[in-house]
């Protein structure tokens, strides 16, 4: 109960002071487009996709567009059994894999050409900026210095004018 009471006023310093928030917005393109491409064993028209074939096709893909197979890396592959009735039916393989992109145009020529070999089980899961820390630093440099115009003009207002900030 001692914690909460409030100690006399004079023992605070009076100071004046002006409170103000500053914002800043900065669009960018990134630079880092990870895709996850997901294979799986199918039947479409009548016509098996086996997942050795599939990922075959893919690096091919991958080769003729100049894009370095390290940037592929495998991130999943599960096995699961099909049971119906309690008896079981077969399997179902699937496999899924990362790609990292460097450009939207090249997220669209990958995706157009995975579409024609019906891979199409493919999605954006992360967008980066390799520059990101350095944007961010720009962006709350330029927050404060909006907060101090917006602090000037306030001032300005009544006659005064910024002295050192107490925060």
């Amino acid at each position: 109960t001692y914690g909460q009471n409030d100690l006399p006023l004079k023992t605070y310093p009076s100071l004046h002071f002006i409170e103000v928030t500053g914002t800043a917005l900065k669009e960018i393109t990134p630079d880092k487009i990870f895709i996850s491409i997901t294979l799986t064993n199918k039947i479409i028209d009548k016509q098996q996709y086996n997942i050795q074939s599939q990922e075959e096709k893919l690096k091919k893909v991958l080769i003729k567009n100049n894009i370095d197979l390290g940037l592929l890396s495998l991130s999943d592959a599960t096995s699961e059994i099909l049971t119906h009735k309690n008896k079981d039916i077969g399997y179902e393989v699937k496999k899924s894999f990362i790609l990292q992109l460097l450009t939207a145009d090249q997220v669209s020529k990958i995706a157009k050409e995975l579409q024609d070999l019906n891979i199409k089980e493919t999605s954006i899961i992360k967008l980066e900026h390799s520059k990101i820390d350095s944007l961010r630093r720009e962006v709350r440099i330029a927050a404060i210095k909006a907060a101090k115009e917006k602090a000037e003009y306030l001032l300005h207002a009544i006659g005064e004018q910024i002295d050192k900030p107490i925060e």
